[in-house]
């Protein structure tokens, strides 16, 4: 984790460079109470912000809720296609936001997409975080370092699943679970095998599950943020 990763100048332009995606400086003027050429030259690095100047950016963007204003925009559009979504850096990168504060302070070593349409944030998230970028593998070729296997039973595909993840990515390691439709039981499988590797899961992120799931979620890995951009009924 970067040492300036609660700066709020630093964050601010984060910030903006997300919101550009979906929003209008002009748009943003109205919304933010600052001049839309000044949010342009924050976003575009020609100028940083003052400290107050960034924390009223911060302050009011969340008071609006405007990252979950595009997530939902993005969800309306796109119907159930939640794999389609990952396509487009708005949506990553709004995604992504709202995930990495999710974790707020806390270190982050790795972050695993569980599917391979996950990769995108997943990157997304570890860039911002200077975390390792891991995917799960069905197949296990020769690596350094070696591979861990893990087998589980999804009830949602009902079959028995092999995977495996570079052993470097749960070695005593703060990790970030990233996937389109929560799988819960690939979730518990891949927890179980990092707690067996000194591991802990500390924030698990999906687009789309449904309430059950997430509930059984909460009270089988305590102290892990979950965050879940529509719940389903």
């Amino acid at each position: 984790m970067s040492s300036d990763y609660r700066d709020p100048r630093g964050e601010a332009i984060k910030l903006l460079k997300v919101l550009s995606y979906h929003y209008s400086f002009r748009d943003l003027e109205k919304l933010l109470g600052i001049h839309f050429q000044s949010l342009w030259r924050y976003a575009t690095l020609n100028s940083v912000p003052e400290k107050e100047t960034a924390e009223k950016i911060l302050v009011r963007a969340t008071d609006a809720d405007l990252v979950k204003s595009m997530i939902d925009s993005f969800l309306s559009k796109n119907g159930n296609e939640y794999h389609v979504l990952l396509r487009f850096p708005g949506f990553v990168s709004a995604f992504a936001h709202i995930s990495i504060n999710a974790l707020g302070e806390n270190d982050l070593d790795a972050v695993v997409a569980l599917s391979p349409e996950a990769l995108t944030v997943a990157t997304a998230i570890a860039m911002d975080r200077e975390a390792l970028i891991c995917h799960l593998r069905q197949e296990a070729r020769l690596e350094r370092g070696g591979l861990l296997a893990f087998h589980y039973k999804s009830k949602r595909e009902g079959s028995i699943k092999s995977l495996v993840i570079p052993k470097e990515c749960l070695e005593e390691s703060s990790v970030a679970l990233v996937d389109v439709i929560l799988d819960p039981d690939k979730v518990f499988a891949l927890e179980y095998l990092a707690r067996k590797n000194r591991s802990k899961i500390s924030l698990v992120s999906v687009i789309s599950s449904d309430k059950e799931s997430i509930e059984d979620l909460k009270r089988r890995l305590n102290g892990t943020k979950i965050v879940v951009m529509k719940v389903e009924a």
